[in-house]
């Protein structure tokens, strides 16, 4: 069975086409148009197919990522949308919680909302916090609210006060909308999005939700009619942001479920790759060629948190964006990615980001018109980079371009290209080693337990600084590294993640409230399995059950795994919860009432994935040249190069060594050793290399 993933990045889209019965795969990779992604798509779809010399109608099935939502709200590129919310509270949005993300940062500026306050419609009604209707919406008023509203501007998010505890107001409000709209108003209910406490996390995330709606509905659309065109005709699934997948229609109905599509491939691709070599905490590091991120893996599986964030004003700082409340992997964003732009900051020293040179024009050597400084032109004069094999000699890169959008930098600093060059390459990595250590203590995690595995076009020539740094003394660079994500989808499971309020203390349990949430959960859970392929009666399904608490009065919870048969076991939540609070905190209050905040619930089903793949071998093996290239330990010096095609298993390689594939450079720093492990992994040895050279 032949099948293909397709991950729309920033800078480039990525192609992976795997033989399930060979476990053979086979790659490809071009540069994105932010204009036209999915002419890029069909483009590299039939590029591939032709040189694998397979038919559109032999591949089963596609399974495709994007970074189309993230970033439409970055780049406020959504549809113009409005929000209907009861009366006295379409300021919510624009209140937030009233928190400083940085308290020192006197010119400080918060995201602006999605809707001007112009665009937030109230209608009277009301629902109490218990749920109760007090007062029912009119359908007259509603009528009325939205006579007004300009042709054709039908992207509406409906947000009404407890709506998590209730839906029938807003449902209600839905159907009115639609009888007075039409059937082709992009109307998205928050009951339906997000059912969740919390106002403001909710109304965002609804907001989003509809902003981006018709955008991606209209992609999505197009996509799928052009790949059935082409003659591929089983109807493609998307990658969702917890790590699993559903179809297209989920993804118009609910886009914000999609936010880090692209992302939670790296992911899916680590913990198979730690599964497959028996690494049960590993750090997934994904840099392709805007950001540059990290997930832990443990016991094989990412994290899937509850909130998240997009459109942040400070890219480090947690609680300067919109907030996203969908379950999501839990992907830190770390650094840079290759595209990202060198300069000077106010007081003179080299910064790196957050602006990024994309695809278009791209780094100034694609030879695309960029006249600025980036990452991958500093790689490229540090002699990391081959300026003639790169994407397998596909593209060549112009280092004459890359030495004069360096110059001016390097004037103004004082140094060399060279030293400037390695000094943006240290920025980068210092910038991410400070970031991932602050995140391992947040999470109570040390990093010298775990192994860093790599993916996406840059990873690999940043990799072993970065673990050295970190304390990790070991790296691991998958096969198709580069293309990584794209695989990810591919080994990804089928698997949905649930997450419901409920609100209630363990003193006067509600064990009504509780039996009802995991129920709808579960049979929301089957459908969603059952809408992708997998058999509604299918015994190697597992359901894992999670609850949040938290002490009366605190604002944040707890994740406490639990059976369903002790979800009634006060005395059990109790303990339980206890002992997650201490290990967490170190100390816990004797005699404060606990309260379940939420319900998660996880079904899932592993795919049927090959335990290893292998590449489609190179042709031209280019093994046994060198050239010169710089590392701190050495100065320049001429560097063994060899291709990775041309490394069998068992092959070693003791650094400084540039092993070169098609869609990635891997740098093996001095002192570093790079072995081909049985799966054609290549497993690099930090132990011997120097820290902090």
């Amino acid at each position: 069975m032949m099948i293909l993933g397709v991950d729309i990045g920033g800078t480039f889209t990525d192609f992976v086409l795997l033989d399930t019965a060979t476990r053979r795969i086979w790659t490809e990779k071009q540069l994105t148009d932010p204009g036209a992604p999915d002419r890029v798509v069909l483009e590299g779809t039939r590029t591939l197919l032709a040189r694998c010399g397979i038919g559109a109608s032999d591949v089963a099935y596609v399974v495709h990522g994007t970074t189309l939502v993230t970033n439409a709200v970055i780049e406020r590129r959504g549809s113009p949308t409005w929000l209907i919310t009861t009366r006295g509270f379409r300021d919510v949005i624009e209140i937030g919680r009233e928190k400083r993300y940085d308290i020192y940062d006197l010119r400080l500026s918060n995201p602006k909302p999605l809707v001007e306050r112009a665009r937030r419609l109230e209608l009277d009604e009301r629902t109490d916090a218990q749920g109760q209707v007090v007062r029912e919406p009119s359908r007259e008023a509603l009528r009325v609210l939205v006579s007004d509203l300009p042709e054709g501007e039908k992207a509406i998010a409906v947000v009404l006060l407890h709506a998590w505890r209730n839906p029938a107001s807003e449902r209600q409000v839905g159907a009115w909308l639609r009888e007075v709209l039409g059937a082709n108003a992009a109307i998205s209910l928050s009951c339906d999005v997000s059912p969740e406490m919390g106002e403001y996390e909710r109304t965002s995330t609804t907001l989003i939700n509809a902003y981006v709606q018709p955008l991606v509905s209209s992609y999505l659309d197009r996509l799928e009619g052009a790949l059935a065109e082409m003659g591929i005709q089983a109807p493609p699934l998307m990658m969702l942001s917890h790590g699993g997948l559903g179809r297209f229609r989920l993804a118009k109905e609910l886009p914000v479920r999609i936010l880090e599509s692209g992302p939670a491939g790296g992911a899916a691709v680590a913990a198979y790759v730690a599964e497959s070599l028996g690494i049960d905490r590993a750090l997934a590091f994904d840099m392709g060629g805007t950001t540059a991120k990290i997930c832990f893996i443990d016991d094989y599986r990412p994290e899937v948190v509850a909130d998240g964030e997009v459109a942040r004003m400070n890219r480090f700082k947690k609680g300067s964006g919109l907030p996203v409340r969908v379950p999501m992997v839990d992907l830190i964003e770390i650094g840079a990615g290759g595209g990202s732009i060198a300069d000077c900051n106010a007081l003179g020293m080299l910064a790196v980001g957050p602006r990024s040179a994309g695809s278009t024009p791209g780094p100034a050597c694609y030879g695309r018109g960029g006249q600025l400084p980036t990452v991958t032109d500093a790689n490229l004069l540090l002699g990391y980079y081959d300026p003639q094999n790169f994407l397998g000699g596909e593209m060549a890169l112009d280092e004459r371009a890359a030495r004069a959008a360096f110059s001016g930098l390097a004037e103004r600093v004082g140094k060399t290209l060279t030293e400037v060059a390695w000094a943006i390459q240290e920025t980068v990595n210092q910038n991410m080693v400070r970031a991932a250590q602050l995140h391992a203590f947040d999470t109570a995690r040390e990093l010298a337990e775990y192994t860093m595995i790599c993916s996406g076009g840059a990873a690999p020539a940043h990799a072993c600084r970065v673990a050295r740094e970190l304390g990790v003394l070991k790296v691991v660079v998958p096969t198709a590294a580069g293309v990584a994500s794209s695989l990810g989808f591919l080994v990804a499971p089928m698997s949905i993640d649930l997450r419901r309020s409920v609100l209630t203390p363990l003193s006067n349990l509600d064990h009504g409230a509780m039996a009802s949430a995991c129920a709808s959960m579960r049979a929301e859970a089957s459908g969603a399995l059952v809408d992708v392929g997998v058999e509604s009666d299918d015994d190697s399904v597992a359901t894992t059950l999670s609850v949040e608490a938290r002490f009366v009065g605190q604002a944040h919870s707890l994740v406490l795994d639990v059976a369903e048969s002790d979800l009634g076991n006060v005395s059990h939540l109790r303990e339980a919860f206890r002992a997650k609070y201490l290990q967490s905190y170190g100390d816990c209050p004797s005699r404060a009432d606990i309260e379940i905040t939420a319900l998660r619930l996880r079904m899932q089903k592993e795919a049927d994935r090959p335990a290893s793949v292998a590449r489609e071998r190179s042709g031209d093996r280019r093994a046994g040249a060198a050239r010169l290239a710089f590392f701190p330990e050495t100065g320049l010096v001429l560097t063994p190069v060899c291709d990775r095609d041309a490394l069998e298993v068992g092959d070693r390689r003791v650094g400084p060594v540039i092993v070169q594939e098609r869609d990635t450079t891997i740098v093996v720093p001095p002192g570093a050793v790079a072995q081909v492990d049985e799966s054609g992994n290549l497993i690099i040895d930090l132990g011997s290399m120097e820290v902090g050279a």
